[in-house]
This record gives C-alpha cells, sequence and structure tokens, in this order.
C-alpha cells in the first residue's frame, strides 16, 4: 500500500461500473438482456470522460471472468429457487381456496392424487 497513490472516485466508479459490467454480460436467463442493455448504457454515457474510459478499461482488465461466472450462476439458482417457491405458494392459495384450475399442472396432479387417497382413507 505504501507508495500507492489514493485512488480518485473516477476510478472508484469505474471499478465498480466494471464489476458490474461483468456480472451483467455472465449473467442469463430472465431478466438478463435488460440488465446488459442497462449497464451498457450506464457505462456508453460516462465514457464520454477520457478519464472515466481509461479507468474502466483497466478495471476490466484486471477481473477474472470465471470468479463472475461461478457467483452469477450462483445468484440464478437463488432466483430460480425464489421463482419456484413464489409460484407453489401461488398454487396452495389457488388451491385452498377453491380454484384448482388456475393452479399449475403439477400442483394440480398433486392435489388430484391427495384428494383421492384422502377419499379412500375417510371410506
Amino acid at each position: 500500500m505504501k507508495g500507492e497513490k489514493p485512488m480518485t472516485n473516477t476510478e472508484r466508479a469505474a471499478r465498480r461500473d466494471a464489476e458490474e459490467y461483468m456480472k451483467a454480460k455472465m449473467y442469463y436467463g430472465k431478466g438478463a438482456g435488460n440488465r446488459r442493455k442497462a449497464i451498457k448504457n450506464k457505462v456508453m454515457a460516462k465514457k464520454t470522460d477520457p478519464e472515466y474510459a481509461r479507468a474502466f478499461d483497466v478495471a476490466y482488465s484486471k477481473l477474472d471472468p470465471a470468479k463472475y461466472a461461478s457467483g452469477v450462476t450462483k445468484e440464478r439458482r437463488i432466483n430460480d429457487g425464489k421463482d419456484i417457491l413464489k409460484q407453489s405458494i401461488k398454487d396452495g392459495m389457488n388451491i385452498a381456496t377453491g380454484n384448482p384450475h388456475r393452479a399449475s399442472t403439477g400442483s394440480r396432479f398433486i392435489y388430484e392424487i391427495l384428494s383421492k387417497l384422502l377419499e379412500n382413507k375417510a371410506r
């Protein structure tokens, strides 16, 4: 650390944007294109400043794509799990409120099996 000059605000912003740009580049699935488009427009607007453009290119070249690829894979898995859980809860509510026709096919199938099992057990 001794002998290094402190990072300027422009360099700090460029480093943050480079990391976000790399994450967006590696991201896939639902909303990935919009995410990439948004960060690209943000960076291109800031790149009109030559100091920012130089700092961004330096920061981007120092990033390890493998690190970000594994991170976005984890993020995608988490988001997919949240979506599945949310849909399952909605399906359960639809079935519980007497609207099984609004539930997904898999949930309806489970509902039909469970209702037949409960009917047979009641007899």
